[in-house]
């Protein structure tokens, strides 16, 4: 059995648990250079800093097209909620609605077209993408100055 007492017990336990508390401050991102904090410099006019504004919308993480208000502060979403006009879901959403804000701010998702060939699926630029769009649909293509429709499932908004 070891000579540790009561007291030297818990005299080690407040030195680790002060040098653990020490060892998380300081060397933050904003610190050390990775991550830089902007003020506004000419805010937009609703924009009252520390106070959120409501957004109606319409949630797509599934196809019910829920009624959603989306709280956003500075310019980023922060929550989504349930809109209590809405009927179709009569002001609750579901996981994947809650879900939805990372679904925005997920670092993997796609944010340039991509094209899938032999390879798989790389990225591509926009004006590729409208050049395969136009090879593939013909001499009679609308992206000749015009913009194009996808036809898509059940959205509503």
């Amino acid at each position: 059995m070891s000579n540790l007492d009561r007291r030297d017990f818990l005299k080690v336990l407040g030195i680790s648990g002060a040098a653990a508390t020490l060892a998380g401050c300081g060397h933050t991102s904003i610190e050390s250079g990775v991550e830089e904090v902007m003020s506004y410099v000419h805010p937009q006019d609703f924009v009252v800093p520390g106070i959120g504004v409501f957004y109606a919308s319409t949630c797509a993480q599934c196809g019910s097209g829920c009624g959603i208000m989306g709280k956003v502060r500075e310019g980023r979403v922060l929550k989504l909620e349930g809109n209590p006009e809405s009927g179709i879901s009569g002001g609750k959403i579901c996981g994947l609605g809650q879900a939805g804000v990372q679904a925005h701010y997920n670092p993997d998702r796609l944010r340039t077209p991509m094209y899938k060939g032999e390879g798989g699926l790389t990225p591509v630029s926009w004006e590729t993408a409208h050049q395969i769009l136009e090879q593939r649909l013909g001499p009679n293509s609308p992206l000749k100055g015009e913009e194009i429709a996808f036809l898509t499932g059940g959205v509503s908004g």
